[in-house]
């Protein structure tokens, strides 16, 4: 079983950003900037050991990350895909951590009960992999267990963490969770703009959120159908 403390989280900021006119781990958000947002949504799930991921303009995040206090280490293959980013972060992280969160750096909207809720199912069950749904949907962070490192430092950039983590399907959980920041990653100038309303609203329940907690109280089918038909007309 794992204590908190033993668990990491990769953040990965090694991408090219281009389908974005700005660098995206330093666009402004909410006062700050994506990294420094996305960073924060981990730490206050009370997790403390951050590794960030660097790659394509590693210079100027750098001096970020030092300001932030966080490990960081430098993918100089990035230019091979997001998976050498994904390997390069778990290899910092691979002798002290039970298990880590991968997560992609455009993500700052995951709610801390969301990493709370994957850490608890992975210390009761062992899992080798513990992925957070929505409404059937799975997201990210993926929490992956050091028993999975190896087969991640020697897979394949091509086949991407999703194949390697398929070899681990039997011994997998999927958490259902309230929280639409699962699936909220910025990867065009309207993503980031909808990325921005949330933060600012992020204490308000998305419609798909309300959507889960229905489920998660055991309301009734047709209760669900019905309070969806009356959100969409109230829209």
């Amino acid at each position: 079983m794992a204590r908190a403390l033993d668990l990491a989280c990769v953040i990965l900021v090694g991408g090219y950003s281009s389908r974005l006119p700005q660098f995206k781990p330093l666009l402004p958000l909410g006062g700050t900037t994506l990294i420094e947002q996305t960073v924060d949504s981990v730490r206050r799930a009370g997790i403390a050991a951050i590794t960030v991921v660097t790659g394509h303009r590693a210079d100027e995040l750098v001096p970020v990350l030092a300001r932030l206090g966080v490990n960081h280490v430098h993918n100089a293959g990035y230019a091979a895909g997001m998976f050498s980013s994904v390997a390069a972060g778990v290899g910092a992280v691979a002798a002290t951590a039970a298990a880590a969160f991968i997560l992609p750096g455009d993500m700052p909207l995951i709610r801390r009960h969301t990493f709370r809720r994957l850490a608890w199912t992975f210390a009761a069950s062992g899992a080798a992999v513990v992925y957070p749904m929505l409404n059937g949907e799975r997201g990210h962070p993926p929490l992956v267990a050091r028993r999975c490192f190896p087969a991640i430092l020697g897979g394949s950039g091509p086949e991407g963490l999703r194949a390697v983590l398929a070899g681990f399907a039997a011994e997998a959980l999927e958490v259902a969770v309230v929280d639409e920041g699962i699936l909220c990653d910025i990867d065009t100038p309207a993503d980031y703009e909808a990325i921005k309303s949330r933060l600012e609203n992020r204490d308000i329940p998305t419609a798909a959120e309300c959507e889960a907690l229905l489920v998660k109280l055991g309301a009734p089918a047709d209760v669900v159908v019905h309070s969806r038909a009356v959100a969409a007309v109230a829209d």
